[in-house]
């Protein structure tokens, strides 16, 4: 059955300037010092205005459209100047791979975001954070837990919110978008803090438990906020009854609508001065925003992470991100001062001077060892949150476009549906076991990854020419073929030329779906695997169609879908589908034993 074709949500030559962007490719070449790069020397661009420069140019919720233009006109790498700064937009695939990735070393700092970072309290995350050794050490920390090794540990945990989110939604299938959030919030909280959310997302109480506990036996000690979430924050809220969800939903959307739009870039930014304005001043509301979303951002940074330390104090906690690390940094610390005990033990203690010589050195070490637990636990919550915040937009989004992708492409689907019931049959769900036996799913997710990028700055109203065609042809159809080639080919890596390796690596879009060289998404690998098990499994259990109204009316899907906020992540807006069930009883009830089997209710 053939379809009309769905342009791309954002064209790829649009979504690679925008993630080149917020990466790092965001380049702010401060003002020329000794020995700058002479004007010859800069990349073409608009002529700037003297003094002022090509702030006239810019759009500020809307770069990708000025963006495009200049790509047209001048060329893969673009050169604006503001204020003195500099402001270099990247887009072709070349030159963000080449400059990000090949030139990593000299293009990872982060620019100093005055509203973000300072104003709304979020330098420290590890998206907003330079690179500095604050930043190394916030990556080591993510690397240790979630690189590609220990993902499969973590598989019991995804798998059991997989099962969760389909009975949900086979119990609901209108409010998938609300069981959606339910998943990649329940997921990250666990994963990250080992805390199991209550609430099923639907219909949830108005009232969110006391320090007592909230219904589940969490006893988080996390109530609402004066009005409940999202009072006076302007945003929607979806209540799902449990606090650590409500608080965390509402502050991923201050960062994606709010703190983060349009880039995160804000007249402050351009004029660091404006801080200094009196809130009562004309034009200084968002000064007031930044004080009432500074206290939300702290209150998510602080809550669940002092959750799992009381936890860890009471001995009753489970292993997650935070409590492994803890854990192996209490046992360095021991060992530490076990080793400096055995020291002590061997030095002669029968001189006074000794004796005050070597009391002042223990003294030290101990202040210094505090200084270093002080400055982890720091690194750690913080860590801790961006990985909360960065995974779970990027999770909603991506499973929002394959459905908007299927509803689209019913050959796509059914042709993916067929793979896996003759992979696995109709008496189990696909699982992890069985990723590199289903290649046309894996195209699928990552045609879904490519068309349907999460985290451009915003997207276009209309269908722009796309830039890309040796890379991907028809880079705005949705074609899960043309990634077929690279994943059937079972020749070795060896057996591969160079230049076979490396555009394999180009076209594979969680190259930059999660971001380029030393700035790329250090949670890609856990986020790879949750949003792939839950595409599978929804391919083997759910049919989506096209909704019928009461007049039998089929509703297409928007051609050009709208978008409701012009935030750093793109959810579409909600596409009238049908959602059928596809289960035969033995699935569900295997889903049901599989959540069991590993916790789940």
């Amino acid at each position: 059955m053939s379809s009309t074709p769905m342009a791309s949500p954002t064209s790829t030559s649009v979504a690679l300037a925008a993630a080149a962007l917020l990466s790092v490719a965001f380049l702010y070449t401060r003002k020329a010092k000794r020995g700058g790069p002479s004007v010859g020397a800069l990349p073409p661009g608009p002529k700037p205005v003297p003094l002022i420069g090509n702030i006239r140019d810019l759009t500020i919720k809307e770069l990708w459209l000025p963006a495009m233009q200049w790509c047209k006109q001048y060329g893969d790498v673009v050169y604006l100047h503001l204020f003195g700064q500099g402001l270099v937009f990247l887009n072709s695939p070349e030159a963000a791979f080449d400059l990000l990735d090949k030139r990593g070393a000299i293009y990872s700092d982060k620019p100093s975001f005055v509203m973000a970072g300072e104003l709304c309290g979020c330098k420290n995350m590890v998206a907003f954070t330079p690179y500095s050794a604050q930043s190394r050490r916030q990556r080591r920390l993510l690397h240790k837990a979630f690189g590609l090794p220990v993902i499969p540990s973590y598989h019991p945990l995804i798998i059991r919110e997989t099962t969760a989110f389909l009975r949900r939604v086979v119990g609901s299938p209108g409010a998938y978008g609300r069981h959606l959030r339910r998943y990649a919030g329940g997921l990250t909280l666990s994963v990250v803090y080992g805390y199991e959310a209550g609430g099923d997302g639907v219909d949830a109480p108005a009232t969110i438990a006391s320090a007592e506990g909230n219904g589940n036996g969490n006893g988080n000690g996390l109530g609402p906020a004066p009005g409940g979430v999202g009072a006076g924050s302007g945003l929607a809220s979806t209540r799902t009854g449990d606090p650590f969800l409500d608080l965390a939903e509402e502050c991923v959307s201050l960062l994606s609508e709010k703190i983060a739009s349009g880039g995160g870039v804000w007249p402050v930014d351009v004029f660091p001065a404006l801080r200094y304005l009196p809130e009562w001043a004309p034009g200084a509301g968002f000064l007031k925003d930044a004080k009432r979303w500074k206290r939300r951002m702290e209150e998510f940074v602080e809550g669940p992470f002092g959750w799992v330390r009381r936890g860890m104090k009471a001995g009753s906690y489970k292993p997650s991100f935070c409590s492994n690390l803890l854990e192996d940094r209490a046992l360095e610390d021991a060992a530490a001062i076990r080793a400096g005990e055995g020291e002590k033990g061997g030095v002669m203690q029968g001189a006074m001077q000794g004796r005050v010589w070597q009391d002042g050195r223990e003294k030290e070490e101990k202040e210094e060892r505090e200084r270093e637990k002080e400055e982890f636990e720091f690194d750690l919550k913080w860590a801790a949150n961006s990985m909360y915040s960065g995974s779970i937009d990027t999770t909603i989004t991506t499973i929002s476009h394959f459905l908007l992708a299927m509803l689209a492409h019913p050959g796509a689907q059914s042709r993916a549906q067929a793979e896996i019931d003759a992979v696995v049959g109709g008496e189990r769900l696909p699982g992890f076991e069985d990723r590199e036996r289903l290649p046309y799913v894996e195209a699928v997710y990552r045609e879904v990854l490519r068309w349907g990028v999460p985290v451009p700055l915003n997207l276009p109203h209309r269908l722009m020419e796309d830039d890309v065609e040796t890379l991907y042809p028809e880079p705005d159809a949705f074609k899960p073929e043309r990634f077929l080639a690279d994943l059937e080919d079972k020749r070795a890596e060896g057996e591969k030329t160079e230049e076979e390796r490396e555009m394999e690596r180009r076209r594979d879009p969680k190259r930059y779906v999660f971001g380029f060289g030393r700035r790329q998404c250090p949670g890609m690998n856990l986020v790879d695997s949750s949003i792939w098990l839950v595409i599978a499994c929804m391919l083997a259990t759910l049919d989506v169609s096209k909704a019928v109204d009461e007049r039998g009316n089929v509703q297409e899907p928007e051609r050009y879908p709208k978008y409701e906020t012009p935030n750093t992540t793109v959810h579409p807006t909600s596409n009238t589908s049908n959602i059928q069930e596809k289960f035969k009883t033995q699935l569900l009830l295997y889903a049901r034993a599989r959540c069991l089997e590993f916790g789940g209710a």
